[in-house]
């Protein structure tokens, strides 16, 4: 993946798909047609942008279907969580997918933070970063840890719970 900050002065969805390979073209170490961009607003008149080379997409998805996995999208967890917490349980509030690989935070279902994890250590220093920062989680959703572990990092927040992504897997 490359990953890129740029200025734009919107944050509609469907209006930094039609912009972004205009302004990523020239920017990035491929022609803009060799690639699939997508990005996120950050706010402030920022966006974090992504590409990913069609090649190298479609070889991952010929794994995938040689090892009989349909996938039901396909990217970085960067971008789909905070669209999928706000789908899942509202956009309001500021709300925490924690998983085996990542603690991702979105609030009002915008990107706030992201950090890969390896250990349970990684989560609790993310998470004592954001209370340092004085980001309180108000809903956590978590995949691979223990909750009641992650309750006691957390004790602000009202919620924390494992992902129900209601019938779809993880």
């Amino acid at each position: 993946l490359s990953v890129r900050v740029i200025g734009l002065p919107f944050e509609d969805r469907k209006k930094l798909k039609d912009i972004l390979p205009f302004e990523l073209s020239g920017l990035l170490h491929l022609d803009i047609e060799e690639l699939t961009v997508d990005g996120m607003p950050l706010g402030g008149g920022k966006v974090l942008a992504v590409a990913v080379e069609k090649k190298a997409l479609r070889e991952y998805l010929a794994i995938m279907d040689g090892l009989g996995a349909d996938p039901f999208w396909a990217g970085s967890a960067l971008f789909a969580v905070p669209v999928l917490l706000d789908e899942l349980y509202g956009g309001k509030g500021v709300k925490a997918f924690i998983s085996k690989d990542s603690l991702i935070v979105a609030e009002d279902g915008k990107m706030k933070f992201f950090k890969p994890v390896k250990r349970f250590e990684g989560v609790k220093l993310g998470l004592a970063y954001l209370g340092a920062e004085g980001i309180r989680v108000q809903e956590a959703y978590v995949s691979g840890w223990d909750i009641k572990e992650l309750k006691a990092l957390m004790p602000e927040a009202g919620k924390v719970e494992g992902l129900d992504l209601r019938g779809y897997p993880e």
